[in-house]
């Protein structure tokens, strides 16, 4: 009988030895899980601010060059009504001064 209780009491403690182990062994795959999460957001986290900067980068520039575009339009414009108006400017005059006192 003492053999057959010391062999139940040798399993039991090989039984809690196992559950140790295993409740460690979960302890560092939890650990090691949530380090290898935390590097992975990081590392996402990292590409993502990456492509932020890159993306607002080129937005500026596209920007800036539309910019550009349209203040060089509307400066050849302005040159372009500039000269209409220096070539007509007497013309014009002429015929205002013309209206205004009932005669050509």
């Amino acid at each position: 009988m003492d053999t057959l209780i010391k062999s139940i009491l040798q399993i039991e403690a090989d039984a809690q030895k196992i559950v140790a182990q295993s409740k460690a062994r979960q302890a560092r795959f939890d650990t090691d899980c949530a380090e290898k999460r935390a590097a992975l957001e990081a590392e996402i986290g990292g590409r993502c601010e990456s492509r932020i900067a890159k993306m607002q980068e080129a937005e500026a520039a596209y920007r800036d060059s539309e910019i550009a575009k349209i203040r060089a339009q509307a400066e050849q414009r302005r040159a372009g009504l500039e000269a209409r108006y220096r070539e007509n400017k007497d013309a014009w005059v002429r015929r205002l001064a013309g209206n205004i006192t009932g005669g050509e």
